[in-house]
């Protein structure tokens, strides 16, 4: 028998592969989208802490380093982040003097993240 083109069947069968196929694709391509904008926020959120511990490290008066403790519940050019500078001195005396030293640390906080990014520094005094 001389049989020229598809069956019925046949065409079902390639149009269902083809299908699943597409569907997959899609989802793939929906998952990557999603990580890279995920990576996305935790890399701006990781900048904006690390812009902060920055501007501490450049600060030349080691007494004004708690003037840098503060909430900012919009951090300008970055919407739905919030950013938040904890300073917390230590002083503590042991044999060989006084230790003075404080810890400042950043978290920054936004809606599309599972958890805070949080950077810490320690800086000890002159």
């Amino acid at each position: 028998m001389n049989r020229s083109g598809f069956t019925l069947v046949e065409v079902i069968v390639a149009m269902m592969l083809l299908g699943v196929t597409i569907v997959g694709m899609q989802l793939v391509t929906v998952a990557m989208l999603r990580n890279q904008t995920s990576a996305h926020v935790r890399l701006t959120a990781s900048q904006l802490a690390e812009d902060r511990l920055d501007r501490v490290r450049l600060e030349p008066n080691y007494g004004a380093l708690s003037n840098y403790q503060l909430t900012e519940d919009t951090v300008p050019g970055f919407p739905g982040f919030r950013r938040v500078t904890e300073v917390r001195t230590s002083r503590d005396s042991t044999a060989r003097g006084i230790v003075d030293y404080r810890e400042i640390t950043v978290r920054v906080m936004s809606p599309s993240l599972p958890a805070p990014i949080v950077r810490s520094l320690i800086i000890g005094a002159p």
